[in-house]
């Protein structure tokens, strides 16, 4: 019977003899440092646990105070901000009333304290203030009565607090004395604090506000200032004290909405655009929820905890530490801080202890085997690098070498091993030589078909685009020689094309046309385009006394091509001046002429690198300037064309000037009218005129007569010179001319001071009366604008009379169109007989307007010729 005692033993030293040298020395060095970390990890993991729980109570109570403490200075610097504002107000140096001013002391506070709104608002709702945005950028809100009290304006503002751009009008239809902050202040009476509450013009905003109400000496409100704590403000505080991310801070009011919490729950929704508070009970962070109900089952409400409370507890989600401390401020805050510091948060240092000895056995495991392997290797390396320098070779990698160590006979097969390798690669080289010298040649002829084939090719492409460039020449030169403006002598329109043209069809970048003055001294730019920036413009001029030699040569020569500016001396001068600032490089000038006089010059300018000019664009340019020429020529012709149509119009208008339009047109209708200067048509008109014995006169039966005459205008005369006579003389005639073609009446002559004027020739006119009373009633308002030297105002006697009257034309040298008749005598007998600054008319006049303007009967008087007459003053306008 077997032993099976003796069976395993026998197992066991079998399998130990063949185990592997590196086993054997690893596996003790593990076996000793996993032992050594166990013991010592398991009293560390102890010690922790026991120091947990102090550690955890000490330090929420320092939180709990720090948080009180800071809370304090925190919710100090609004009440502080808002002492100083009422300082200010009470000493006059702040003004309220000053809206601007006001806002930029705010600007300033704000600046300096860490708070998120300071503002101001009258009892009439006027408001203004400044917001912290989370840029850190403010603003300045304003609502004034100007504006409109539901329209609050948004300013940004400079470094300086200036107001810059208005960036936005809110509107809304809240009263701001309803607002928590100032209602809750008028309420108290007093310095308080408000209920935490929503911003009108950002809904999404929770604040609280420390406000301070104004009153006048007799108690009455003046208005309310405020600094507010926005709550997220309240938050970033909290998170940035909390001690680790498990852990919870959170402040709340006796009735249990957060007022700020270190987690990154928001502390309040936005449902209807208005805010509902988050209370503690219902926060979806489980921590904090589940802390403030077992507060609840073990104190009955929030209201019943008093002074500082510390409490251990086990939840679901672990032991966690509490410390529970009341925080009332003077001016009726009653706030919870609550601390939750879960064990974990300690214990995890504990773990990360324990994870570091299991690190550190590991490493110690990972160097035991390290060693080990290095001792082993020292051992077998040299077989192991022989092995792969064969299996190298047989890959293919002839380089591959093996070191010559270990043992001597290693050392003879690593020599041999090592020779064989050399005579392989030294085969191998001579083989792939050969191969690379046949492949040079092959690559060698196919280049050199390539390159045959390419030029072949290249030769082929420039001949079809010279072609191209050719036919796109003649086609451009066909389409300039139609164009209307070359043709029609509109010579501007004409270069602008034929610069233009050039430079799109050469692809060059400048394209200009200059003219020689008279003296031939200077080249005047008359258009330049840049084909870039597709623009017509001009370029300065050029100066024969800057350049001489320049100007000299384009005396001697027609035109240059030059393809390097810098290469032509007597080129020298003009790329230093022009072409070199411009960056030109290539050009190609010519010059055109008329009968053989130089004219100007064609010039196209390259820039970039220098341009080898083709025959073809020579050719194509030396047209262009033909062209120019033709269309120097066709300006010409239509100058002069124009000269002869002005020189009509200018006749036209001097016999107009002297004779009625109808008048006229029945003279120019005559066989007299065929003389070509006006000076001519008026002087054989009248010669022929008389000789014909054809007079030009009509007998109108009814048409109505003014004469006005200033009076003392023989006074005035005396005390000012002839000039200023004239001058004014001048611009009382013209203001009567306006009259009188405003009310298309006809103007018959001056006679000094005196002025006639009729109406209802030559063409008659029903309503001949009624204009000439309208220019009377005229002629009184515009003296009255003129001033004698003495600041007094010119007087007017004014005559009309209506009747029979024969008009003509009459004259041997400087004939007229005149008026005669009794009509015209009575007409001048009103005038001399009247009254400063009044129209006198006769009655047949009176019966005609009589039904329409206002009359004054002056009576019987005695007209000279005429006997007794009943007249009239013609004082208004029937309305």
């Amino acid at each position: 019977m077997v032993n099976p005692v003796k069976s395993l033993q026998l197992s066991l030293q079998w399998r130990l003899k063949n185990l592997p040298l590196r086993v054997v020395l690893v596996v003790p060095f593990v076996v000793q440092i996993c032992v050594a970390v166990a013991v010592v990890g398991g009293i560390s993991f102890r010690n922790g646990q026991q120091a947990v729980g102090d550690l955890a109570n000490r330090l929420s109570s320092e939180i709990s105070d720090h948080v009180s403490d800071r809370l304090s200075e925190y919710l100090q610097t609004p009440k502080e901000i808002n002492q100083l504002n009422v300082d200010a107000v009470e000493l006059g140096i702040l003004n309220l009333k000053d809206l601007s001013i006001t806002g930029h002391w705010f600007w300033k506070q704000i600046k300096l304290y860490n708070v998120g709104y300071i503002n101001f608002a009258f009892d009439n709702q006027e408001f203004v203030g400044v917001e912290r945005q989370d840029d850190g950028k403010f603003l300045i809100n304003e609502t004034t009565l100007a504006r409109g009290l539901h329209k609050t304006a948004v300013f940004s503002t400079d470094e300086l607090g200036n107001r810059q751009n208005l960036e936005d009008v809110v509107v809304g239809t809240e009263d701001v004395r309803q607002e928590a902050w100032y209602a809750d202040a008028v309420k108290a009476g007093k310095p308080t604090w408000t209920r935490i509450y929503q911003w009108v013009d950002q809904p999404d905003v929770l604040s609280i506000s420390h406000s301070y109400p104004l009153y006048d000496l007799d108690r009455r409100l003046i208005g309310v200032l405020g600094v507010d704590h926005i709550l997220t403000q309240i938050n970033e505080f909290l998170r940035k004290i909390n001690p680790d991310p498990a852990a919870r801070i959170f402040i709340i009011e006796r009735s249990g909405l957060v007022v700020g919490t270190s987690s990154s729950e928001r502390t309040f929704s936005i449902i209807n655009g208005k805010p509902q508070r988050l209370n503690i009970l219902n926060s979806r962070d489980q921590i904090s929820k589940d802390i403030a109900r077992y507060l609840t089952s073990q104190f009955g409400s929030f209201d019943s905890i008093t002074g500082t409370e510390e409490l251990e507890v086990d939840l679901s989600i672990g032991k966690q530490f509490i410390q529970v401390q009341s925080w009332r401020d003077p001016d009726g805050l009653d706030w919870l801080i609550v601390v939750i510091l879960p064990e974990s948060a300690f214990m995890e240092r504990i773990y990360d202890r324990n994870r570091i000895t299991i690190l550190f056995s590991v490493a110690a495991l990972a160097i035991s085997i390290l060693i080990g392997m290095i001792t082993s290797r020292s051992i077998t390396s040299p077989l192991l690098n022989l092995s792969g320098a064969s299996q190298a070779i047989a890959n293919g990698e002839l380089d591959s070498r093996v070191m010559v160590r270990g043992t001597s006979e290693i050392k003879v097969l690593s020599k041999s091993f090592n020779r064989m390798a050399e005579m392989l690669t030294e085969s191998f080289n001579r083989l792939e030589k050969a191969n690379a010298e046949l492949e040079l040649r092959v690559q060698q002829r196919t280049s050199e078909l390539a390159d045959s084939q390419l030029s072949l090719q290249r030769n082929n492409f420039l001949l079809l685009r010279r072609e191209q460039q050719m036919r796109k020449q003649q086609q451009v030169l066909i389409e300039i020689t139609k164009n209307k403006s070359l043709n029609l002598g509109d010579f501007m329109l004409a270069v602008q094309d034929i610069t233009e043209s050039a430079s799109q069809t050469l692809d060059v970048e400048r394209v200009s046309i200059w003219l020689f003055d008279a003296s031939k001294t200077s080249l005047n730019c008359l258009d330049l385009y840049v084909r870039s920036e597709n623009l017509h413009t001009e370029a300065e001029m050029l100066n024969a006394e800057n350049m001489p030699v320049f100007f000299n040569e384009l005396q001697n020569k027609k035109g240059f091509v030059v393809e390097d500016l810098q290469e032509e001396p007597y080129l020298a001068e003009i790329e230093r001046i022009y072409f070199r600032p411009m960056g030109i490089v290539s050009v190609v000038v010519s010059s055109f002429d008329i009968r053989g006089d130089l004219m100007g010059l064609l010039m196209l300018e390259h820039t970039g690198v220098e341009r080898l000019w083709l025959i073809e664009e020579i050719g194509f340019v030396s047209s262009l300037a033909d062209l120019l020429t033709l269309g120097m020529e066709a300006q010409e012709r239509r100058r002069a064309e124009e000269g002869l149509r002005i020189e009509q119009i200018r006749s036209e208008r001097l016999l107009l000037n002297v004779l009625p339009k109808v008048i006229a047109d029945r003279l120019k209708s005559s066989t007299i009218y065929n003389a070509k200067s006006s000076v001519n048509k008026l002087w054989n008109a009248n010669s022929q005129l008389h000789r014909n014995s054809k007079i030009i006169a009509d007998t109108f039966d009814e048409v109505s007569v003014l004469f006005a005459d200033i009076v003392s205008f023989t006074e005035f005369a005396s005390l000012v010179s002839a000039a200023d006579l004239v001058d004014m003389l001048n611009a009382i005639f013209s203001e009567f001319d306006r009259l009188v073609d405003q009310y298309e009446l006809e103007k018959i002559k001056t006679i000094g001071d005196s002025y006639m004027v009729v109406g209802g020739l030559p063409l008659p006119r029903p309503d001949h009366a009624q204009a000439i009373a309208n220019i009377a009633l005229e002629m009184l308002k515009v003296i009255n604008r003129f001033k004698r030297p003495d600041g007094k105002t010119f007087q007017l006697r004014i005559g009309i009379h209506t009747g029979q009257a024969v008009a003509g034309v009459i004259g041997k040298k400087k004939f007229i169109y005149d008026l005669w008749g009794d009509t015209v005598n009575i007409a001048s007998r009103m005038e001399s007989n009247g009254l400063p600054d009044c129209i006198q008319v006769t009655d047949v006049t009176y019966q005609i307007l009589k039904d329409q303007y206002l009359f004054e009967q002056r009576g019987s008087i005695h007209v000279k010729g005429k006997g007794e007459m009943i007249t009239y003053w013609l004082t208004g306008k029937h309305l």
